[in-house]
Parts: structure tokens; C-alpha cells; sequence
């Protein structure tokens, strides 16, 4: 059943899985790119 989870599902016991941590991060790496105004340098 571990390799269900992942490693990140085992070390939380089931409260995250692989999956979740996964869609999680690609969000957060989409952030810059749908808010860029936010992220713009001073010139």
C-alpha cells in the first residue's frame, strides 16, 4: 500500500498523498505566471 501513497503519504500517514502534493506544486508553480504583475522587477 506504500507505493500507493508515496513517500510524502507514508510520512504523513495517509494525509497527503503523492497526488495531492503533486497538484499542490504545480499551482504554486503557475502563481508567477497568472499573477506576473506581482512578480515584476523594478526597473
Amino acid at each position: 500500500m506504500v507505493f500507493l501513497l508515496g513517500l510524502v503519504g507514508y510520512l504523513t500517514q495517509g494525509l497527503v498523498t503523492r497526488t495531492m502534493l503533486s497538484e499542490s506544486a504545480l499551482i504554486m508553480a503557475l502563481i508567477p505566471r497568472l499573477n506576473p504583475h506581482l512578480y515584476e522587477l523594478p526597473h
